[in-house]
């Protein structure tokens, strides 16, 4: 038997254990609790999770791209209470897409994850304690979603106007005080993002990241995966300190998604390792249309929503620019 074989059947045993586990532990106590009725009246929760959780996997935007929109419209649920379930489901999810990642040997950026997790523990404290009192949830998910967009169509730019060809890293070479300081002020803003919306994290970190480091895609979208993952259980947890339980009724529906989410998003994270770094630009640019559309159906437009999203949009594809530019300067 080659290295190889042996390793790949060694890691799907482990998986296999750890799934077979989390079934019992989830069927026996808690599922008595929600009740597998449940299914019968909230099955649009589970069905959109089936492409919410692979995408989690797959791109930085999130499966919130997918969910928020369908819970909202369909489901009418607050934003307090898909911003929980978010938190609560991708816990789950993000966490075995970050064990499959981990024994499938795929590669990382580790002080990006150490860095950046610890600002964003930070964020999400920060962000609970004075701006989510405050703050609509719609307003600042528009105000993301202008900010990933100004990030989409910087890196469309770069690789199929311009056609930029770098040197794209797998780790950030001459790591200083001052790229640490970086990762973690970083770390801070996505995780107040994510303490308002459920995620955000993850895509700041990317958009960051592969900008100013020049560092592969295909690298920083599984190390994405992780940060998002430990963030979502700090998000979690924060949620039961700071306001005692989840939102509405989160805490009954997160669970009818678990056994789901914990098979496609590791096998969108699997799936996204396989594929070119050109490949994975144009499917997180497809991500960040998806975020786009599915923001503009949730939200009203207003006149001052107008004149907010042209004024968000350019300052960040201003930094989007500035950025490149000066990582341009720096590499040269």
């Amino acid at each position: 038997m080659e290295l190889n074989d042996y390793y790949a059947k060694r890691e799907r045993k482990i998986w296999a254990a750890m799934y077979i586990v989390l079934l019992i532990i989830w069927a026996t106590f808690i599922m008595r609790k929600v009740g597998f009725d449940r299914y019968l009246t909230h099955f649009p929760i589970p069905l959109t999770m089936i492409f919410g959780g692979f995408v989690s996997g797959f791109a930085p935007v999130g499966g919130g791209a997918i969910s928020f929109p369908v819970f909202s419209k369909v489901l009418e649920m607050a934003p307090a209470e898909a911003r929980d379930f978010g938190f609560a489901i991708q816990s789950f999810g993000m966490t075995f897409a970050s064990i499959s990642i981990l024994l499938r040997k795929i590669k990382i950026e580790k002080k990006v994850v150490l860095f950046s997790s610890l600002g964003g523990f930070v964020g999400i404290i920060f962000s609970n304690i004075f701006i989510v009192p405050f703050i609509s949830p719609s307003m600042m998910k528009l105000l993301f979603t202008l900010m990933t967009t100004s990030f989409g169509v910087a890196l469309f730019i770069n690789n199929f106007v311009l056609k930029r060809r770098y040197k794209y890293r797998e780790v950030i070479s001459n790591f200083s005080k001052n790229d640490m300081i970086v990762l973690f002020i970083v770390g801070v803003v996505g995780g107040s993002f994510s303490a308002i919306l459920g995620t955000g994290i993850d895509i700041f970190t990317f958009s960051i990241i592969t900008i100013l480091y020049k560092l592969d895609e295909k690298v920083i979208n599984p190390t994405s995966d992780i940060i998002m993952a430990i963030n979502s259980i700090i998000g979690l947890t924060c949620r039961f300190i700071f306001a005692g339980s989840l939102a509405g009724e989160a805490m009954l529906n997160f669970p009818l998604a678990i056994p789901i989410v914990t098979i496609v998003a590791p096998l969108g994270a699997i799936v996204v390792s396989k594929l070119s770094r050109v490949t994975v630009v144009k499917f997180i640019i497809l991500g960040i249309l998806v975020e786009i559309i599915t923001t503009l159906t949730s939200i009203e437009i207003t006149l001052n929503v107008i004149i907010i999203s042209t004024i968000t949009f350019v300052f960040s594809y201003l930094f989007y620019y500035g950025l490149t530019k000066y990582s341009d300067r720096k590499i040269n």
